[in-house]
C-alpha cells in the first residue's frame, strides 16, 4: 500500500512511503518544474521502484527561441533542448536505483483521441514513464500575468491561428481554461512539427484523465500537481496546469469512479523565500540533478539556466490552503 504522511508544521513537505506496486503521477507545465519544485519526492518515488509517470503539458518554449521572441523553428529548438534536459534528469534519478540507465524506449499511444509519444526511461518495460504534450507556452508570464498578444502577432501565430486569435485568447493554457465556457471550440496548438495537434479544454481534460487511467496499475494512485489556489504568486502555466488536472479529476469524480485518486499540491516560484528543507545528502542529489539537466540542455543547443534558478534549489513545499494540500477524488477511505 501507498501512504502519505502530512506533518502539521507550516510549509513542511509530504513524505512518501511506497512499494513498487504503487503508482505516482507528476503533472507540471514546463520541462524543469519537477526538477525544481518536486525533486526530492519524485526521485524518492523513482528510487524505491514505484511506477512513476511524468507529464509536461507545455513545450516550455515561452514563445521564444534562444530567450527572445523569435521564429517557430527557434521555439521548437529551444523547447527540444529543455525536454532533453528533463529527460537527462529522469535518467539520473533512474540510475539511483543502482541499475544501468540504458536507453529511452519510445512508442506512440492514443489517449483521448490524441496521439502521444510515450517514453520509457531505462528502456522497454521500465515503469518510469515520460509524456510531453508540447502545447504552446505563454510568453514572459512568471509573475502571474500574461501579455496581450495582438491578433496575428508573430509570437502567437503558431499558438492560435490569426483567424481566431484575440487579446482574450492569446494562445496560452491559462486562457484556454479561462475561455472554455465562452469559446469551447477554440483550441490551443502544439508546436510539435512531427506530430502537430490541437486541444480544446474539454479534450485536454480527457487526455490528462486518460493518461492516469491508462497508466494506473494499482488501486493506490497519487497525483502530484502544481498549486493553483491563488495564495502564492506563480507562472500562469504552472497555475493553469494544476487547475486543469484538478478539473479533469473533478470530471472523473462525477463519472461513477471505481478508484480513489488523491492529489498533492506543490508550491512553485514563491519557495525561493522559504527556508532550505533538504538534508545535506538530498542537497547533493538535487545539485547533481540540476547540473545533469543543464549539461544536457546546453549540449542540445539551449541556454544554460543554472544561475537563474539556484534560488529554488533544496526546497520542496506543499500548499497550506485550508484543509491541507491533499484533495481526494473518487471512492476514498
Amino acid at each position: 500500500m501507498i501512504a502519505k504522511k502530512v506533518f502539521p508544521a507550516l510549509f513542511i513537505s509530504i513524505g512518501l512511503v511506497t512499494t513498487a506496486q504503487a503508482a505516482s503521477f507528476y503533472f507540471v507545465a514546463h520541462p524543469d518544474d519537477i526538477e525544481l519544485f518536486m525533486a526530492r519526492q519524485a526521485w524518492s518515488d523513482v528510487k524505491v521502484g514505484a511506477k512513476v509517470v511524468f507529464i509536461v503539458t507545455t513545450a516550455g518554449d515561452g514563445g521564444r527561441g534562444d530567450g527572445i521572441v523569435s521564429t517557430i523553428s527557434d521555439a521548437r529548438n529551444y523547447a527540444s533542448s529543455r525536454q532533453a534536459g528533463h529527460e537527462a534528469a529522469l535518467k539520473y534519478w533512474f540510475g539511483l536505483r543502482g541499475g544501468s540507465v540504458g536507453v529511452t524506449s519510445n512508442s506512440n499511444v492514443t489517449i483521448g483521441g490524441k496521439t502521444l509519444l510515450r517514453q520509457a526511461i531505462g528502456g522497454f518495460g521500465s515503469n518510469v514513464i515520460m509524456y510531453n504534450l508540447r502545447l504552446a507556452d505563454g510568453y514572459d508570464n512568471t509573475q502571474h500575468t500574461s501579455p496581450d498578444c495582438l491578433d496575428g502577432a508573430a509570437s502567437c501565430f503558431y499558438q492560435v491561428p490569426a483567424s481566431v486569435a484575440t487579446a482574450s485568447n492569446a494562445g496560452t493554457l491559462s486562457r484556454l481554461r479561462a475561455n472554455a465556457a465562452t469559446q469551447p471550440n477554440i483550441p490551443l496548438y502544439t508546436i510539435d512539427e512531427s506530430n502537430p495537434q490541437n486541444y480544446t479544454y474539454a479534450q485536454l481534460k480527457n487526455v490528462l484523465r486518460g493518461i492516469i487511467s491508462t497508466e494506473q496499475d494499482s488501486a493506490d494512485t497519487w497525483v502530484n500537481i502544481q498549486t493553483y489556489d491563488g495564495v502564492y504568486y506563480d507562472n500562469d502555466d504552472h497555475l493553469a496546469t494544476g487547475h486543469s488536472v484538478a478539473d479533469a479529476l473533478t470530471d472523473y469524480a462525477n463519472s461513477s469512479p471505481t478508484r480513489c485518486i488523491k492529489t498533492v499540491e506543490y508550491i512553485g516560484y514563491q519557495t525561493q523565500y522559504f527556508n532550505v528543507n533538504y538534508s545535506s545528502a538530498d542537497q547533493s542529489t538535487h545539485w547533481t540533478s540540476w547540473q545533469t539537466l543543464n549539461d544536457a540542455l546546453v549540449s542540445s543547443g539551449g541556454p544554460d539556466s543554472r544561475a537563474a534558478h539556484y534560488q529554488w534549489l533544496y526546497r520542496i513545499y506543499t500548499s497550506t490552503k485550508p484543509g491541507g494540500p491533499i484533495t481526494s477524488y473518487g471512492p476514498c477511505n
